[in-house]
This record gives C-alpha cells, structure tokens and sequence, in this order.
C-alpha cells in the first residue's frame, strides 16, 4: 500500500497542476497490483487521498493485471465497489492467454490495454490478427476503450489503423515526457509536436502521413 499511496499522491498531484492550468475529461493510470487490490485497505486509501487533494474520483484510472479478471472474490469485489465509487478500471497487458472474454461481462471495465505481443504480427494476416480483432469487437461491444501499447513503428501503427483504429501508445507516436513536458502539449506550446506524425487511412486502405502533424 505504501508504493500505490506514493503513486495516487503523485498523479493527483500533476492531475491537479493540469486541471488547474488547461481543464480537461481524461483520467491518469495508476499501476495497481493483484495483491495490493486484495488488501482491505485499497479502496479507503484511495478513497483518502482523492478527498486530500479535492480530485474526483473519475480522474483517476487503475491499471490491474489481466490475471486480476480471474482472481480471488476479494479482488473482483475489490474492482467492483472501486466502480461504484466512480473509479474508471483499466485491464492492463491484456491478451486473452490469462483470462476468457467472458470475464470481461463479470467486471465493470473501462479500457483494455492490450499486450504489445499480441499485436506485432497482425500486419501479416497471421491468426494474431484474427486474435487481436475479435477482442477488440468484443470489447467495442461491451462497451470498453481499447488501447493497443507497445506500438514501436510506423508499420505497425498502420497495421493498426487498419484494424479498427484503436487507441494507440508507443515510440512511434512519441517518447515518455515529465509532467511539465506534458502540461506545454496539453496546452500547445510544445515544439516537439512536429515530431509525432500520426498515419491516416486513404480510400485504399494504405496508411500515409497527414499533413498537419498533431499530437496525441
């Protein structure tokens, strides 16, 4: 408990500075792991820290391990009453080989972010690809953001284009940046933005380059 206090403390911190300075709708992920959520003391401290910093709790993400959606009644309750407290849950790394798509009907999710592995090969037409747009489907239909992580070159973000469009995370997006990196994007002043060149589908079906470059 003492790493995710150190973590909320910060999140809310720069969550606070940023809404603060530009206002916003998006939450801020906080890793959390399997055996912290089974511990009866996670939700009221999370619960401690957002009413310290005066945040809602709809700023804040939890970011669970796949393995989570299989795990003990304590952590599935865990999830559930974190839901009705009005916390978003993110399922992180997930790739179907630790869980079945029936457990996401189970839990109130938010987001899957889905395992870089289980999308490195679907630019080929590789069963992955069959893999990576069924739960995909499966999670528009529920309901559920889908964000695809590990997206390391511009091929495969058209590959990924092409399947959906999806959110997306990687290198080929753009380099981690601090809080303060982060605040000039959200406000844009930041020059770097010209380094992210986001893909677009033409009416082919080919990935090319937009001409205004944005970022995400």
């Amino acid at each position: 408990l003492a790493l995710l206090e150190h973590r909320l403390q910060e999140a809310c911190r720069d969550q606070r500075i940023w809404l603060r300075s530009v206002g916003h709708d998006f939450p801020v992920g906080i890793p959390v792991s399997q055996r912290t959520l089974a511990n009866r003391g996670f939700l009221p401290l999370v619960r401690r820290i957002l009413m310290e910093n005066e945040l809602a709790p709809e700023f804040i993400e939890l970011e669970v391990p796949e393995t989570a959606l299989g795990a003990s009644a304590a952590t599935l309750g865990a999830l559930k009453e974190a839901h009705a407290a009005g916390i978003s849950i993110a399922i992180e790394g997930f790739n179907g080989t630790k869980s079945n798509l029936r457990l996401l009907t189970l839990v109130p999710i938010a987001k899957l972010r889905l395992d870089p592995a289980l999308v490195h090969n679907i630019g080929g037409g590789a069963p992955e690809a069959l893999l990576f747009d069924g739960i995909t489907g499966a999670a528009r239909g529920l309901g559920i953001v889908v964000c695809v992580t590990g997206v390391t070159s511009p091929d495969l973000l058209a590959a990924i284009l092409r399947h959906g469009r999806p959110l997306a995370q990687g290198m080929a997006l753009g380099a981690p940046v601090d809080g303060e990196k982060f605040l000039q994007l959200l406000r844009g002043s930041c020059v770097d933005t010209t380094s992210v060149r986001p893909l677009e589908l033409d009416d082919a079906g080919d990935a090319t380059h937009a001409k205004r470059p944005t970022s995400i």
